[in-house]
């Protein structure tokens, strides 16, 4: 009987030693669990902040990227608005060749007066000569006179540098002996400076400017020449052009250039061009 309390009561107290065993183990298992979750959050915890900080970071660099985009920006305004260039004017210079003539010159200056446009005469010395009242008409009404040489004779001027210096100066000459405030150094080439090299620079190194043209009228093509083709002309010719230097003439046998005159400068009105003379080209 003894025996078998003695039993009982060690197997009770290897039971209860099992679960006071099972109880410690449990209770530092669970404070392990514990201080893992808390090592787990305050690592998540931060590595959040982390996170958020890194984005702030990222944020503040965007928007001092796009600060400085906008600064960038604003000075690219402010320096495309100070190097814009203006709108370029549309300026006419109208020119004429081969007078004075008693006929046609005069007929031109009242169409001119007319539209209170201002002109350049290119005049021969030889013609000045003999209409020296129409030339001194030119000069009296505000328009600009250049030197188209004395003799207008091309194979005289082109057969060496020497002969066309000295036909230009006998016209400056006779020019200055009409009009005492005529001034000389505005000149125009008989059939343009076009690959006249060795001609220019002598022009050149005398002092003048000359000047040849960008546009015409096409009155040098024939004796009359349709007014309605001198227009056409005219238009073809200054198309897409902001500034023009048109060619026309006003010898004796030009009525057509007179026929259509007034109809070119409306179109060049309608189209926005402004009128200049050539001593002030810019």
């Amino acid at each position: 009987m003894k025996k078998n309390v003695k039993v009982s009561l060690i197997v009770v107290a290897v039971i209860m030693g099992f679960f006071s065993l099972g109880w410690i183990i449990g209770l530092y298992s669970n404070n392990i669990n514990k201080t893992s979750l808390n090592i787990a959050t305050f690592m998540e915890t931060n590595e959040k902040e982390y996170e958020d900080t890194s984005i702030n970071a990222k944020s503040d660099k965007e928007d001092n990227s796009n600060t400085s985009k906008d600064e960038e920006t604003k000075e690219a305004e402010v320096d495309g608005e100070s190097i814009e260039k203006p709108i370029e004017r549309k300026v006419a210079y109208l020119t004429f060749d081969d007078g004075p003539t008693t006929k046609i010159t005069p007929q031109i200056l009242d169409i001119l007066d007319n539209y209170d446009i201002k002109a350049t005469f290119f005049v021969i010395g030889s013609l000045a000569e003999v209409n020296q009242d129409v030339l001194k008409d030119v000069d009296m009404r505000g328009h600009i006179i250049g030197n188209h040489t004395y003799s207008h004779d091309y194979k005289l001027i082109y057969s060496s540098v020497d002969a066309l210096m000295k036909d230009i100066d006998k016209a400056d000459e006779v020019l200055e002996s009409i009009l005492p405030n005529y001034k000389r150094g505005l000149f125009r080439f008989p059939m343009g400076s076009f690959k006249k090299y060795q001609f220019v620079e002598a022009v050149k190194n005398k002092g003048y400017k000359h000047y040849d043209w960008n546009a015409l009228n096409g009155d040098a093509e024939a004796l009359n020449v349709p007014a309605n083709k001198l227009i056409s002309n005219v238009k073809k010719t200054v198309c897409g052009k902001n500034k023009v230097i048109i060619l026309m003439h006003d010898a004796q046998t030009k009525q057509t250039t007179v026929d259509s005159l007034s109809r070119v400068i409306d179109y060049l009105l309608e189209e926005g061009y402004s009128f200049e003379t050539l001593n002030n080209y810019k």
